[in-house]
């Protein structure tokens, strides 16, 4: 690739705040796709290009995509074979250089860098500013100043992201009227009528959803997949785990009935092909997706976001798991490294206006195995960043019998905790979970109040209801500490 570099201030040292092959590499990635230029929103600007004919090809670029046009190398050549401005590459320039391939994942990556080599022209301009000012004894002080500040203004001809109070009014307005008339652009459905009676998952927000290992991180944010999906919200899914074929073995388990594991790994009786069939069938036109190519590192990650938001209107990012990232990455202070991805994910999230959801792991604590937000690991960082962190408490899997605050019985349920929750509260809930389709699923609200706790359990622990009957609801039968589940009517 040509490096083609035309410096304009011969005293600057180009090889530090200018890249010929990055500014090309950025513009032959969107003449290959243009999806690309709207992927990483407000980011590209011209005022990224330092080489006066790579930032003329972007205005060219820019004004064609804005024209609705597909702007293509032979778009390109074709305007500039009409054109007589200078300093625009010629033809046989055009296609000696931007006829090479290079892959989307890096584009993000790219601009990223370009917005970084910009920051430093913007520095270097201003230090060369104030040697002058400081030894010009024609200029007085106050006029230095505004010279200095005229030139921080500029910063690289880049959009600061200030809107006014009106504007601001005009957006939340807009937000009310669309929640009264039910159309919110901004509410992500989860399923559950407890976090959704409260606002559910909003777009720009950073969720967390952490667990001790086996507790069902996966399955929780596989069944909010779904119902975001059913409601026609679009959602990706990066697992550096699971393959898509086994999490979409995972989505039709919890329609088909059958078992997860047997559709992946079991030779299926007919009756049983002909349910998961019908799964598929129904859940073929869900708007999930799944990248597995971008789970390398969390760079991927983020360049990936930015090119399926806009190429899929993604609306939803789920990312299985947080720790292990690091771990991919071989970084040495886990806890900086995550507090950092963390930080990234939710200026991300508001860039794109998505909502983006992690799964994490929570530390041991052999002690007490309940899930706190302190155990949430580098937990100070991941906290301070997210705007809901849900936990997943499942005392069945320590051979208690009974939750502290419900009757609810502990086998085929698990409690979902609302650790912090900046703009829905915090509390906590009992959703139904089925082992077997790894789902977990809803309780209709008259279930949840007939499980409530008036005051502690037995010391026994029997089994009581609120009302006080030795009878639990939906045929749960009690006999000393144990629950026996008979057919539930759901």
């Amino acid at each position: 690739m040509i490096d083609n570099t035309e410096a304009q201030d011969k005293n600057i040292p180009s090889s530090l705040i200018f890249s010929g092959k990055l500014e090309i590499g950025v513009l032959t990635c969107i003449l290959n796709n243009n999806n690309n230029f709207f992927s990483v929103g407000k980011m590209l600007s011209e005022g990224l290009f330092y080489d006066t004919k790579n930032k003329n090809l972007f205005r060219m670029i820019r004004k064609g995509i804005s024209d609705g046009k597909t702007v293509d190398l032979m778009y390109v050549v074709a305007e500039t074979a009409k054109s007589t401005a200078k300093g625009i590459y010629t033809v046989p320039d055009l296609m000696g250089i931007f006829t090479g391939y290079i892959s989307d994942a890096l584009f993000g990556q790219y601009v990223e860098e370009l917005v970084e080599l910009s920051r430093r022209r913007s520095l270097w301009t201003l230090g060369q500013k104030l040697i002058r000012l400081g030894v010009d004894m024609t200029y007085s002080y106050n006029d230095a100043m505004k010279e200095i500040e005229s030139v921080m203004e500029k910063d690289g001809d880049t959009d600061t992201g200030v809107i006014s109070l009106k504007d601001a009014n005009t957006k939340m307005m807009q937000r009310v009227r669309d929640n009264i008339t039910g159309v919110s652009d901004s509410f992500i459905p989860t399923g559950f009528s407890y976090i959704d009676s409260r606002g559910g998952f909003q777009t720009s927000d950073f969720n967390v959803i952490a667990a001790a290992t086996s507790s069902g991180k996966t399955s929780l944010a596989t069944s909010i997949a779904v119902n975001a999906a059913k409601a026609g919200k679009p959602v990706m899914c990066y697992s550096m785990e699971m393959m898509a074929e086994q999490i979409a073995a995972r989505i039709n388990a919890t329609i088909s009935k059958v078992s997860s594991s047997l559709i992946q790994y079991k030779k299926l009786y007919e009756s049983q092909f002909n349910d998961v069939q019908k799964a598929v069938n129904e859940t073929n036109d869900l708007p999930i997706y799944f990248d597995d190519s971008s789970t390398t590192s969390a760079e991927a990650i983020f360049t990936s976001m930015r090119a399926s938001s806009k190429k899929y209107g993604i609306k939803i990012f789920i990312i299985d798991y947080l720790q292990i990232l690091s771990s991919i990455k071989s970084v040495s202070d886990q806890q900086s490294f995550l507090g950092e991805v963390s930080r990234k994910l939710k200026n991300l999230a508001k860039e794109l206006n998505v909502n983006v959801t992690v799964l994490s792991q929570l530390a041991r604590n052999n002690q007490d195995p309940m899930p706190t937000l302190d155990r949430l690991r580098a937990s100070g960082q991941i906290a301070e960043a997210s705007d809901t962190v849900l936990l997943i408490w499942r005392p069945s899997l320590y051979g208690k019998t009974s939750y502290k605050d419900s009757y609810a019985p502990v086998e085929g349920t698990a409690q979902i905790i609302i650790a912090k929750g900046r703009n829905i509260g915090t509390g906590s809930f009992i959703a139904g979970f089925d082992a077997d389709t790894t789902n977990f699923y809803d309780f209709p609200e008259e279930q949840l109040q007939s499980w409530a706790k008036s005051g502690k359990p037995k010391e026994d622990g029997e089994w009581k209801r609120k009302d006080g009957k030795d009878d639990m609801p939906l045929g749960i039968q009690v006999r000393g500490n144990t629950a026996k589940e008979q057919e539930l009517p759901f």
